[in-house]
């Protein structure tokens, strides 16, 4: 009986470290495994991260806004020397393709 007790603890000792140590990227974000073997990208899945030999880096998978504004004293000055106000906006994302994703990371 008491086989089985030792037997059911280690399996539960286990199940509890193996639960500790698994990550999931969510739809919004993929992360990278580096460290111990070779590099990893996650997408839309799990894998487990050991803190001592991995490090793990997220990257962000939703459109972002970038906006430039160049005004008052940042204004830009065209050749016939007038001052123009600008404004840009670019809008970024990261292609879902492992290769994309490594390269951010």
């Amino acid at each position: 009986m008491t086989a089985i007790g030792i037997i059911l603890l280690a399996l539960f000792t286990i199940g509890l470290v193996f639960s500790r140590l698994y990550r999931r990227s969510p739809k919004e974000i993929s992360f990278v495994r580096t460290g111990f073997g070779e590099q990893k990208v996650i997408m839309n899945g799990g894998t487990l991260v050991f803190l001592v030999l991995h490090e793990q880096i997220s990257v962000n998978m939703n459109t972002l806004l970038l906006e430039v504004r160049r005004a008052a004293n940042q204004a830009l000055i065209t050749k016939d020397r007038m001052q123009v106000d600008v404004q840009a906006e670019f809008y970024v994302r990261v292609q879902p393709v492992i290769e994309s994703i490594a390269n951010v990371a």
